[in-house]
């Protein structure tokens, strides 16, 4: 069960460079943290064109989640499962408002950008 949900940080840095012609270059990471008490935080981090040699922009942006842990869920068990599933659409949906306020086509992740290459790191500070 979720109890917040917080924008954490974010970069954003209008470039001069095109596209790609293909994919939406985004890498997605989730880094996951035992709160105590039962609780655990999961950190979903995206960072756009960050190795693309002439990219329109560079963003790296992430949104944190506070969970309560179910009885026998484990802060690993969260952050492979529905954690990131939970904190995708605001991921997402930030990307799309920052570019189109900045004057560019809206960045629209697909749907299961979430899934591989999602990684896990314990004990993030």
């Amino acid at each position: 069960m979720v109890e917040a949900i917080r924008l954490k940080r974010v970069q954003f840095e209008v470039l001069a460079g095109n596209p790609p012609e293909s994919q939406i270059a985004c890498e997605i990471r989730a880094h996951a943290r035992d709160e105590g008490e039962g609780r655990a935080s999961v950190l979903l981090v995206a960072r756009f064109f960050e190795s693309h040699p002439n990219p329109p922009f560079r963003l790296d942006l992430s949104v944190e989640g506070i969970f309560r842990l179910e009885p026998g869920e484990t802060t690993e068990a969260l952050a492979k499962g529905p954690g990131p599933s939970v904190l995708f659409p605001y991921l997402k949906n930030e990307a799309a408002l920052l570019t189109v306020r900045a004057g560019l086509p809206p960045m629209v992740l697909p749907p299961l950008a979430v899934a591989p290459p999602v990684s896990l790191r314990e004990g993030l500070n």
